[in-house]
């Protein structure tokens, strides 16, 4: 980021086993005769290795095709449920191209209409949004299960993480609601690279909020371009959007993606400091925090000099 514009920066931001091979005819055919003779000798009954051997492999093979058989009968009808996972830093339309791909059943545009009709505890009067709004993880989908039973269940459990948090509809802090916490952790989350500088990071959004400062964040950026990553260029900066922070004082008017608990932790409690610019300075994810502009052009020579963009 950076107050003017400023080169910038990428975001860092479930076997079908095989056949065993057994010898059920002739491991059976031998342990036979061994016990024959065992009895008529009178000695105590001991059963050789190899037709030990062979028995286990009689079982063996018997297990191997229960197994297949059921490999091909799930072929055959279909799993019973399908995985969904709601990844930390994507937003709802990758979301819903993902459950397309994961559920054969549904499609992109069915996913994102009954994201339009689900509703979270978290949305202001007006906002119908789910991005920012859906907790991290895998879910399972059963079969003849609707969109919109996924997107609820992704809901609460958004409100579960947050509640562990101490973050509900009613928090405030650092001078910001709720909503305005989760936007923030969103671009924490993208600006942030590595969870070491989140808590810095939300520093620099709430100085730069305080001084009446635009966030000049490449990130939002990105959302009004509907891209996850790459260069922004000064014409991208210029682009008219309501997410260009380079161009619009405060806050993007929804979250940019899904943050982590991280993230909102740092939004809740992000690390005191009089920081107003950072800049990454290492491959690793390192940034830099910087209070003046002179500082934060030697970071981003720095940078190059390291090969990074």
């Amino acid at each position: 980021m950076s107050p003017e514009p400023a080169p910038a920066r990428p975001p860092l931001g479930p076997s079908p086993g095989g056949l065993a091979p057994g010898t059920r005819s002739q491991g059976a055919h031998a342990q036979g005769i061994h016990a024959q003779g065992i009895h008529a000798q009178g000695t105590r009954r001991r059963w050789p290795r190899w037709v030990l051997l062979g028995v286990l492999g009689v079982l063996v093979l018997a297990g191997a095709v229960v197994g297949v058989g059921t490999v091909v009968l799930r072929l055959l009808l279909g799993p019973t449920r399908y995985p969904v996972t709601v990844q930390v830093g994507t937003t709802v339309v990758e979301l819903a191209q993902q459950v397309a791909d994961d559920v054969p059943a549904w499609s992109a545009e069915q996913v994102l209409q009954a994201a339009r009709r689900v509703r979270s505890p978290f949305e202001p009067s007006g906002v119908h949004d789910l991005d920012g709004l859906l907790g991290p993880g895998t879910y399972e989908v059963e079969p003849g299960e609707r969109p919109s039973t996924l997107l609820r269940q992704m809901v609460q459990r958004f409100d579960q993480q947050a509640a562990h948090l101490g973050l509900t509809p009613a928090t405030h802090a650092q001078g910001l609601d709720a909503y305005q916490l989760i936007i923030v952790a969103s671009i924490v989350e993208k600006e942030g690279y590595v969870p070491e500088n989140f808590g810095k990071v939300a520093e620099v959004i709430d100085n730069r909020l305080a001084k009446g400062m635009p966030l000049q964040m490449d990130s939002t950026v990105l959302f009004a371009l509907h891209q996850d990553g790459g260069p922004v260029t000064p014409a991208d900066e210029a682009v008219p959007s309501p997410y260009n922070t380079y161009l619009h004082t405060g806050l993007t008017p929804t979250p940019i993606c899904f943050p982590s608990s991280g993230a909102l932790r740092a939004a809740l409690h992000p690390t005191p400091g009089p920081w107003l610019y950072f800049e990454l300075v290492s491959p690793s994810g390192r940034e830099a925090f910087e209070t003046t502009y002179a500082q934060h052009l030697r970071d981003i020579a720095l940078a190059r000099s390291r090969g990074l963009p």
